[in-house]
């Protein structure tokens, strides 16, 4: 494990940070393999309903260590670099939460596209830099935002690599919501809390079902209807079906991770 690497753990609230302050926490290759590692030790943990990432210091990541970058280029299909960091958000069952605290440029922001919830300080500042130095976008970023945002501000924000805050990058929809700098981290743990009381198998059927696209509406009311019909009799309803009844929140911690 990197020691640029930072792992802690709060009730069911695994926490990744980026631990390399003097360099705006660039990313290298050990530290993406360790990043990588972080968040496939978190899925499998049994301890571990919800993991969040975010950064050390005032800054989310400044995106690769250029130096770094050129020495270690990114390879197709690698779990290595890049690459296996992408992996292993994309494979991620269990929901990840971003909290973006301060700039997030390169794939500091290309990232976020794999999170399932992305909260950000109020002085974040987001940087897509790509082309200004001579290189196409990653992460599945011409795919993803395009469809999050449009082709048209898509294509401005790629082609032309400007800065734009957190309050712009709310109401675009790249991030959930933004909150003073000072609470950031404690109203994203809130969150993360939030939902790590909610039942986990359900969770990751729920992101299962976000993140696949299906072929065709029809087949994913389908699909939904099946899924539904099957948890009705499972002991998260009853659980839920019961607790309404009674008037009570419901108890999912008794319940497998």
């Amino acid at each position: 494990m990197s020691e640029h690497i930072r792992t802690s753990q709060a009730g069911a609230v695994l926490s990744i940070t980026i631990n390399r302050p003097d360099k705006k926490n660039a990313l290298t290759r050990s530290i993406y393999d360790s990043f990588a590692a972080a968040i496939r030790a978190a899925d499998q943990d049994a301890t571990v309903s919800v993991i969040c990432i975010t950064g050390a210091e005032g800054a989310f990541s400044s995106g690769n260590d250029i130096q770094d970058f050129e020495t270690h280029p990114p390879t197709v299909g690698g779990q290595s670099g890049p690459g296996g960091l992408f992996a292993a958000l994309r494979s991620a069952e269990k929901p990840v939460v971003a909290a973006v605290n301060g700039m997030a440029v390169g794939i500091g922001t290309t990232l976020l596209l794999h999170c399932d919830l992305v909260y950000a300080a109020a002085s974040a500042r987001f940087r897509l830099p790509f082309v200004g130095l001579g290189l196409v976008p990653e992460g599945g970023a011409t795919y993803l935002l395009p469809r999050l945002l449009g082709i048209r501000r898509a294509s401005e924000l790629l082609f032309f690599g400007d800065w734009f805050d957190a309050q712009r990058a709310l109401s675009w929809g790249l991030v959930n919501d933004v909150f003073e700098d000072a609470e950031l981290l404690v109203k994203v743990q809130a969150q993360a809390d939030l939902l790590a009381r909610q039942p986990a198998r359900l969770l990751r059927l729920t992101k299962q079902l976000i993140k696949q696209s299906p072929n065709s509406l029809e087949e994913r009311i389908d699909e939904e209807i099946d899924l539904i019909a099957r948890n009705i009799p499972q002991p998260e309803a009853r659980e839920a079906f019961l607790a309404r009844r009674e008037k009570r929140p419901p108890d999912f911690g008794q319940f497998e991770t």
